[in-house]
């Protein structure tokens, strides 16, 4: 897919790029500051890596043309140090934690003591936590 082919020259990278994504079948859409890309995982590396360089613009076509949602299968767009994930938001696939804690996609869960990703949705502490409370005698 890339450089980024504009024969024309009357779009910008992020069009160019949308119109490229489109064209193979790629819906964009987005819910506040995290872009989704449907099917997410036909992306190629260098899809991917496009799509991380013309994000602020991709978020712009998208709130411009109405598709801030997400559909199943999406894949949320890395967070960068600009648009770090959220406390609310696993930090692997940026998608939103229910009340718990929980990212079931990922099958991970924020620890109860420490905030960290314990490494299963079953589990309540890290391992760091749980031998900490082990030491304390409170497990």
């Amino acid at each position: 897919m890339l450089p980024l082919d504009n024969p024309g020259g009357h779009m910008d990278a992020a069009e160019c790029l949308w119109a490229q994504l489109t064209e193979r079948g790629f819906a964009l859409s987005a819910k506040g500051d995290v872009l989704y890309v449907n099917p997410g995982q036909a992306l190629t590396a260098d899809d991917y890596a496009a799509i991380r360089a013309n994000k602020p613009d991709l978020l712009k076509l998208v709130r411009e043309r109405g598709l801030e949602q997400t559909a199943p299968g999406s894949l949320a767009v890395e967070a960068t140090s600009e648009n770090p994930p959220g406390p609310d938001q696993c930090p692997n696939c940026y998608r939103p934690l229910d009340p718990i804690g929980c990212c079931w996609r990922c099958c991970n869960r924020r620890c109860n003591d420490c905030g960290g990703m314990t490494g299963s949705a079953f589990i309540l502490l890290c391992m760091t936590c749980e031998y900490a409370a082990k030491q304390k005698g409170i497990l």
